[in-house]
């Protein structure tokens, strides 16, 4: 019998762009937003959601329990990407 949980993992996504030289917060919808996990050996792939027209995300993803990277309710040795029209916006 599977041990099955599902979680979620939701946020906020604020861009700050510049316009001469004035730094501005912009909402941008449709912002992919990819979670991994990172262990020494291997990289897995926990889910994806996109931002809505305020900015927020929501990442739904169902895992095996118990995961040795949620303790407490908090995800460990996880890192976030994401992607605007199929262009990264984070740094690699």
């Amino acid at each position: 019998m599977s041990n099955n949980r599902n979680f979620r993992v939701a946020g906020n996504i604020n861009c700050l762009y510049k316009v001469g030289s004035t730094t501005q917060n912009k909402l941008i919808e449709n912002i992919e937003v990819q979670l991994w996990h990172k262990t020494p050996l291997t990289v897995i792939f926990l889910g994806k959601g996109t931002t809505d027209a305020a900015g927020n995300f929501v990442v739904d993803f169902n895992r095996e329990s118990p995961v040795n990277y949620i303790v407490d309710g908090k995800i460990n040795e996880v890192f976030m990407k994401a992607y605007y029209n199929g262009q990264s916006l984070l740094p690699d």
